[in-house]
């Protein structure tokens, strides 16, 4: 993988101290030749950013072997290792030993993490949707088209009550919802605190 990538052990090494971890060059090396049996998490993290690739590529090459290890017990192919490590439930259900498969914690993890993702991409969505909208805002002021704002004020309505209910199940769950910019923090917060909410929750 990092022949393919056109990088030196050394090079990458140097790309790994830039991205805040320092990974000697014999650290690499022996990673890359089993004589390291152990790789901890932050040197998967900073190796794969060093190469340009995903996490789980380091872990479960796709093109250097047909079965890879996930646990001492358990063996599949890079694909289903990589489906598994990314939270793919069929996988875990299937090939896990059944005393591991049949409970809901990992169902419901994963459930989490497509929640916080949403989310995420929600907040993305609303920051771009609310700067249009106060453009078209100003246009309507100048004699624009009042059907498109208020077009977009529904949109972005909708939008926000998706939000509302993202961040209260993440909260319920125990979980504190994305981390966002100060002034976008702020912004957000008038929302998930707005009048209307306030008397739903009632």
């Amino acid at each position: 993988m990092r022949d393919r990538a056109g990088l030196s052990a050394q090079k990458l090494s140097d790309r790994c101290e830039e991205l805040g971890f320092a990974i000697p060059r014999s650290t690499i090396a022996n990673n890359e030749s089993g004589r390291k049996e152990a790789i901890p998490v932050h040197e998967v993290a900073a190796i794969a950013a060093g190469l340009e690739t995903a996490p789980a590529s380091i872990l479960f090459p796709l093109d250097e072997a047909d079965q890879v290890p996930i646990l001492p017990i358990v063996t599949l192919n890079p694909f289903e290792a990589w489906a598994w490590f990314a939270g793919n439930s069929w996988v875990h259900n299937t090939y896990l030993p059944r005393q591991l498969s049949q409970g809901r914690a990992f169902d419901e993890s994963v459930e989490i993490m497509a929640v916080q993702l949403k989310l995420a991409e929600l907040i993305n969505t609303w920051s771009l949707m609310r700067h249009s909208t106060k453009r078209i805002n100003q246009l309507v002021l100048n004699g624009g088209q009042s059907e498109v704002a208020q077009s977009m004020r529904d949109s972005l309505s909708k939008l926000e009550d998706e939000m509302r209910r993202s961040y209260d199940y993440l909260i319920e769950a125990g979980l504190q919802p994305p981390q966002t910019s100060p002034e976008l923090t702020h912004d957000l917060g008038a929302v998930m605190t707005s009048p209307e909410r306030n008397a739903a929750d009632a």
